[in-house]
């Protein structure tokens, strides 16, 4: 969100205090800041530096909308037939509470969550339909078939279209709240936008639905047959066998977390599989590198999620190519006892890039790799590394990790399979091929 450069070292106290303003307010972001080598080194009088606490700095007001806006995003949803509502970024930072669930409990109204927002309100709930991502999700996909679309400090970015037809269907409503108003109608008009926190603004609504009679509408129905069959189709590919389906891994591990579990998510489509089946329970515990795919960086988030949770499991799920990024991070890990949990799907190649190679071209090209022992540098390192091939050894194998009292790393040999996310990818390029 900003950039700047320190030419005073007096000044450093009052830029730290700029960044981090800037850094909270509206939608939250980072800020850099940069400080000469001159500057790191140069001698001061301390009683020169003006120190401000971290209160005296930080916006903590909670931004609340016009309640006539309010009433209009009501009395729309109170009449739309296939509602539907999309938790992003930005919500996230402040629906720690309960206020999506208590809105969702008063309107019956169903629910998908996204990064920071997964766990704001259980998926185990029932108007909660999981994670949005449309090629991982089939409730999520259902998005096109809504009347009344709520996007909750959600973008309208290229990961849902744009909000344009057929992503968002022609005659649907857009209601969007988002701390930014550069975000309001940023490329599809709204029917209604609101500006302010998140979860201040459904508190507002909360209150004006109560006003309203609401029911269990029969699009919950085919939003739960979608779910349904998600729900099969893994069940379908999770099936015993060796090497193993990246899906087979995580649901071995499923019945095996703890509400307080971390969950962190590297990119690749070992990690899609995950995503897919592994639930949100809490808030701020089911973290992803976001659609950017930045490989690698599951180890250095589950070392800081480890920090700020040391009494919490965190596990953290990354294919072989992502691990090579930041590897030697488990050197930190074991110098500052953060007892973290790696689970590595290794198919001995990069998996999506691989995939998506053969449905283009039909041939791979510097896309394997050697099933190499990724578990034997964790244990060189000090950690706890263990090799599984066998299905019927995972669980216990899962166990012993678990158990360790170090930084663990289970390197499981699985099947190179094709995920619905390289599926997607591979259809849109043919489609737009034949334009």
């Amino acid at each position: 969100k900003g950039s700047f450069m320190i030419h005073d070292v007096r000044r450093i106290p009052e830029f730290i205090a700029r960044a981090m303003r800037l850094a909270f307010s509206g939608r939250r972001g980072p800020v850099h800041l940069t400080i000469p080598i001159d500057i790191q080194e140069q001698g001061v009088d301390e009683n020169e530096i003006v120190f401000t606490q971290p209160d005296a700095y930080r916006p903590k007001a909670s931004l609340l909308t016009d309640p006539e806006l309010v009433r209009q995003a009501i009395a729309l949803l109170s009449e739309a037939k296939r509602p539907l509502l999309l938790a992003g970024h930005a919500a996230g930072y402040t629906l720690s509470g309960d206020a999506l669930q208590r809105f969702i409990e008063t309107t019956r109204l169903p629910v998908l969550t996204e990064e920071q927002s997964r766990g704001s309100i259980s998926d185990d709930h029932p108007y909660a339909f999981g994670f949005f991502e449309r090629g991982l999700n089939r409730a999520a996909a259902k998005v096109r078939d809504a009347d009344v679309v709520v996007l909750l400090g959600r973008k309208q970015d290229f990961t849902i279209g744009f909000c344009r037809p057929p992503h968002v269907a022609a005659g649907a409503k857009i209601i969007q709240i988002d701390p930014s108003p550069l975000e309001i109608g940023r490329n599809r008009g709204v029917a209604v936008g609101m500006v302010g926190d998140v979860a201040s603004v459904l508190d507002q609504m909360t209150k004006e639905a109560a006003n309203h009679v609401w029911k269990d509408l029969p699009w919950l129905d085919e939003l739960r047959a979608a779910r349904s069959a998600q729900a099969e189709w893994a069940e379908n590919l999770a099936r015993s066998q060796t090497p193993m389906h990246a899906l087979f891994v995580h649901k071995t591990l499923k019945p095996m977390l703890r509400p307080d579990d971390c969950l962190v998510f590297d990119g690749g489509d070992f990690c899609h599989f995950g995503r897919s089946l592994l639930p949100a329970l809490k808030p701020k515990r089911w973290l992803y590198v976001s659609s950017l795919g930045m490989l690698g960086s599951s180890l250095p988030s589950a070392l800081a999620a480890k920090l700020a949770y040391p009494d919490s499991r965190v596990i953290m799920l990354t294919g072989d190519g992502a691990f090579g990024f930041n590897a030697m991070e488990f050197d930190t890990a074991v110098r500052h006892k953060l007892n973290v949990v790696a689970i590595l799907g290794n198919d001995a190649a990069w998996g999506i890039d691989r995939q998506i190679q053969l449905g283009l071209y039909g041939r791979p090209v510097a896309t394997d790799l050697l099933r190499a022992r990724y578990d034997q540098v964790v244990q060189g390192l000090g950690g706890y590394g263990e090799f599984v091939e066998r299905p019927d050894d995972l669980e216990a194998a899962l166990q012993r990790a678990f158990a360790a009292g170090r930084p663990a790393l289970l390197n499981v040999a699985v099947q190179r399979a094709i995920s619905p996310r390289a599926e997607a990818a591979i259809g849109r390029r043919k489609a737009a091929a034949q334009k």
